[in-house]
């Protein structure tokens, strides 16, 4: 799933999404040598604080975990993060329903790199640094359908570190 741009958090504004933590650190959870992988466990909270429901993108129909980027803390996006998943969905009308004023928790494994360069092995992306969580928020059903503006689906900062081996 790609998100596309628009505005990011107004100064002071709470964020939506809150992480059970400031700091992680990704551990070796599998693949080995130049294909190692990393993960950390991240337990997020989006609060919908708007009158009307908001609904979070989700992958398949009835799966209750949303889909998810991982992104910069700074606010760049034209910089790769080795935690964004690479998804391949199916289009649905069954989003995650959250109500006025209710909260949706999810216990997300966050992994990478995720890609990989053919040739050199070299994986793509920044695995260590300041980061926020950013799911897709919008005021209808449907695939990308009436989205927010990405403020909408942003977590608070939250610091990576990878364990020493």
């Amino acid at each position: 799933m790609i998100f596309g741009c628009s505005t990011s958090t107004a100064p002071g504004a709470p964020p939506r999404i809150s992480t059970d933590a400031g700091q992680y650190v990704a551990r070796p959870s599998g693949g080995s040598g130049t294909y190692q992988l990393y993960s950390f466990r991240l337990i997020a909270t989006y609060r919908n604080e708007r009158s009307d429901t908001v609904f979070l993108a989700n992958c398949f129909p009835n799966v209750p975990t949303p889909t998810y980027g991982v992104v910069l803390a700074n606010g760049s996006r034209s910089t790769t993060v080795g935690y964004n998943p690479t998804y391949a969905c199916v289009g649905h009308d069954q989003q995650i329903a959250v109500p006025p004023g209710q909260s949706h928790t999810d216990t997300l494994i966050v992994q990478g790199p995720n890609m990989w360069d053919g040739k050199t092995g070299i994986p793509f992306g920044i695995m260590e640094g300041r980061f926020t969580l950013l799911y897709q928020a919008q005021t209808c059903r449907g695939d990308g359908m009436c989205r927010l503006p990405e403020s909408f689906g942003l977590s608070n900062p939250f610091e990576v570190t990878i364990a020493a081996p």
